[in-house]
């Protein structure tokens, strides 16, 4: 059952099941433009991929919902990515695969076995190209995001634009969850970026969106 299945990805990564390669962040410096077309210095820090459970030699990257992934967002002291940030760390990444994707069969894209078999995927076209596991990768899940088009709903970038016509509780293999640290730095300062993203000026140096966000969790109403 789907809540089964959630209640376990969230004790295996709360009891730290996840790969070593995902425990050491990406740090990403860059000059972002607030809304009044100020420059600023911002520095952040990403998994260089996607929630795992496993260990370096046997992992799967795996989907799940966004209520889920809050919950592990809060424990951690992370944020979701905003479409800016998700487009960002693309431009950013070392490694940009190209997206593998399966035809809707039914809910055969929503079972674990296909979770499996995309992950079994992603990781022959790294070695093809000769990537580590730790460096920073993009192009092969789409990130759910925090938006203003998406309260409590889950979107993608940059396989596909930000999207909210999903149910809320929808998880399929495509779906993958990138945190980064919610202690940002801005000119040097320290900031939470999901207060940012709530600031009528500065919001827009984390998003494209004609205003703040009023909600940047994923918490059941």
């Amino acid at each position: 059952m789907p809540d089964e299945r959630e209640n376990e990805i969230f004790k295996a990564i709360t009891i730290g099941n996840i790969p070593d390669f995902l425990r050491k962040t990406v740090t990403i410096s860059d000059k972002f433009a607030d809304s009044e077309g100020n420059l600023h210095m911002v520095t952040y820090e990403t998994m260089p991929d996607y929630l795992s459970v496993g260990n370096d030699d046997d992992f799967c990257r795996i989907p799940m919902n966004p209520y889920t992934a809050q919950l592990l967002a809060d424990k951690f002291g992370a944020s979701f990515l905003t479409a800016k940030l998700s487009d960002h760390i693309y431009k950013m990444a070392q490694i940009k695969l190209t997206p593998f994707n399966y035809f809707p069969v039914g809910n055969a894209n929503e079972m674990v076995s296909k979770f499996e078999e995309h992950n079994s995927q992603i990781e022959k076209q790294r070695k093809e190209i000769n990537g580590i596991n730790g460096q920073l990768v993009a192009g092969i899940k789409k990130d759910v995001i925090i938006s203003s088009q998406l309260i409590n709903k889950p979107g993608g970038k940059p396989i596909q634009p930000v999207y909210s016509r999903h149910i809320n509780w929808y998880v399929d293999y495509s779906h993958g969850i990138r945190f980064i640290n919610n202690q940002i730095l801005i000119d040097g300062k320290p900031a939470l970026l999901t207060e940012i993203l709530k600031d009528p000026v500065l919001y827009r140096i984390f998003s494209d969106e004609e205003s703040p966000m009023k909600q940047t969790v994923y918490y059941k109403q």
